[in-house]
């Protein structure tokens, strides 16, 4: 089971697959769905595939090649890495069975920039510098 809260973002680094966070509906994933990883993968393909027959042939090619990728992962044919990132704390990725060995559930301290997104109220000494902070944040991204 997998609940993906509207402020968590899903990735697949195998990939270079991101589905954004802040309710971003394109990909059929919003606030507090809840589902399994193998439908976020299909949900992903099925969105994927629409109006492919409008773009560009190079540009279709090359999306019908990702979903062939992605479709392999949904048949468990190659092993991938699915990471959440929720920084309002509100997802949950569920095992089956007696767990999984291979899951990792890592919690760390929120940039000012997460909570600004999520709406939190930052704290006053910060609040000063927070365009600095997120410039900052902005350059260790690049």
């Amino acid at each position: 089971m997998l609940i993906k809260s509207e402020n968590a973002t899903i990735s697949i680094p195998e990939l270079e697959f991101e589905i954004l966070g802040s309710n971003t509906p394109c990909l059929g994933l919003t606030r507090g769905d809840v589902s399994s990883v193998r439908d976020v993968l299909l949900t992903s393909i099925t969105n994927l595939q629409m109006n492919q027959h409008e773009r560009a042939p190079e540009t279709a090619e090359a999306i019908e090649s990702f979903l062939t990728e992605l479709q392999k992962l949904t048949e468990g044919q190659q092993p991938f890495t699915l990471v959440m990132d929720d920084p309002s704390g509100n997802s949950y990725i569920e095992t089956t069975g007696d767990g999984d060995a291979a899951l990792t559930v890592e919690q760390y301290e929120r940039s000012v920039r997460q909570a600004l997104a999520i709406g939190l109220p930052v704290q006053e000494e910060l609040e000063e510098n927070t365009l600095e902070s997120v410039a900052e944040e902005d350059e260790l991204d690049d």
